[in-house]
C-alpha cells in the first residue's frame, strides 16, 4: 500500500458521510440544494458540482422505524490540452443515491440500526448496466446517554460497514461518538463522520468539519486511452477528501442558507481498466473550493 493509500484510508475513516445517518436528529436537513463552482482548475482539467438532497418522512411499526433519504449530485467535467480526448464520453456524470435505515428500538437507550445504501452513478451516454449500480451498507448498534440537562445528551454507534471507496468495494468500520454538550455546541467525532458544530443564536451557526467527495463509475460506451486501441477504459474513479468551515444563516428557524469554504487534503482522479490496473492519471492537485445552498431542517 503506497502513501496516497495509507493517507486516504486515514481521511475516510474520520470524513466520510453516510448520507447523515450517523448525524445528530438536530443537524439533519430535511432538505438542501447545493452548488460548488470550480475555483481552480487542474493542468488537464476543470470540475463543478451541485446537488440535492431530501429526507421523507419516516415511518414507524411501535420499535420499528424506517428513515429514507435520497440523493441527487452531478459531476461536471471540462478537459484541457491532451484530455480533451475524453471530453465526449467523461464531460458529465450522474449519481441517484438512496439510503434507508431501519432502527429497532430495543430499550429507551439501546437500538438496532441498519443502513442500506444502493446508489447509480452513470454518464448516461449509451444506457444503463449492472455495473452503474452499487450496493452498499452497514450495520450498527447505538446507546444514548441522557443527563439531567434536557439540553446535553451523548450517542455512542458501533458497526460495521460494506463500502464502496476510491473504487474499491471493501468492510469498514464504523464508530462514532456524538452528542449536544449545550445549547450551542453539538458534535460526531470518530469512524467516519465528523463535524463540530457552534450555534452562536437562532439565526448564526458555524461548521468545522470534514468532506469526502467520492465516485466511481464504469464507462459503457467503448473508449481507448491510446490510438492503437489496446487499452480500453473500464472505470472512472474521483476522490477527494477536504477540511473545511461551514455558516450557516437562519432567515426562519427552519430556512436557512449555506456557505462553506473547504480546502482539498487529498485529490486523485483517474482511469482504470477491467483489471483495476491504471491506464490514465490526470494528476489531481490540492485546491479550495466554495460552496452555496439552501436547507430546511424542521428539527432545530
Amino acid at each position: 500500500m503506497n502513501i496516497k493509500r495509507i493517507l486516504l484510508f486515514a481521511i475516510i475513516l474520520v470524513v466520510f458521510d453516510l448520507n447523515g445517518q450517523v448525524n445528530l436528529k438536530e443537524d439533519r436537513d430535511v432538505f438542501s440544494v447545493y452548488y460548488t463552482p470550480e475555483l481552480k482548475g487542474d493542468g488537464l482539467f476543470g470540475y463543478q458540482k451541485g446537488g440535492i438532497n431530501l429526507s421523507l418522512p419516516p415511518i414507524a411499526f411501535n420499535r420499528l422505524t424506517f428513515y429514507s433519504t435520497i440523493r441527487l449530485e452531478f459531476h461536471q467535467f471540462s478537459y484541457k490540452n491532451e484530455a480533451t480526448a475524453f471530453s465526449e464520453e467523461m464531460e458529465k456524470f450522474y449519481s441517484i443515491q438512496y439510503s434507508l435505515l431501519a432502527k429497532y428500538q430495543l430499550s429507551k437507550n439501546w437500538s438496532l440500526n441498519g443502513v442500506a445504501l444502493p446508489r447509480l452513478v452513470s454518464n448516461f451516454t449509451n444506457g444503463i448496466k449492472m455495473d452503474n449500480i452499487q450496493i452498499n451498507g452497514v450495520a450498527f448498534v447505538g446507546k444514548k446517554f441522557n443527563t439531567k440537562s434536557p439540553n446535553r445528551y451523548f450517542h455512542l454507534t458501533v458497526g460495521v460497514g460494506y463500502l464502496t471507496l476510491a473504487g474499491k468495494t471493501t468492510i469498514n468500520p464504523v464508530v462514532n461518538f456524538m452528542g449536544k454538550v449545550n445549547e450551542h455546541v453539538s458534535f460526531v467525532i470518530g469512524i467516519p463522520n465528523t463535524y463540530v458544530t457552534y450555534n452562536f443564536n437562532k439565526k448564526h451557526a458555524v461548521r468545522l468539519l470534514g468532506a469526502l467527495n467520492d465516485f466511481t463509475s464504469p464507462i459503457n460506451t467503448p473508449l481507448f486511452v491510446n490510438t492503437s486501441k489496446t487499452q480500453k477504459i473500464e472505470h472512472v474513479i474521483f476522490t477527494e477528501a477536504s477540511v473545511g468551515l461551514e455558516y450557516n444563516y437562519w432567515f426562519t428557524k427552519s430556512i436557512g442558507i449555506l456557505l462553506r469554504g473547504t480546502h482539498t487534503v487529498f485529490s486523485e482522479f483517474k482511469l482504470e481498466d477491467v483489471h483495476e490496473h491504471s491506464l490514465y492519471d490526470f494528476n489531481a492537485t490540492l485546491k479550495p473550493y466554495v460552496t452555496l445552498g439552501i436547507k430546511f431542517n424542521p428539527f432545530r
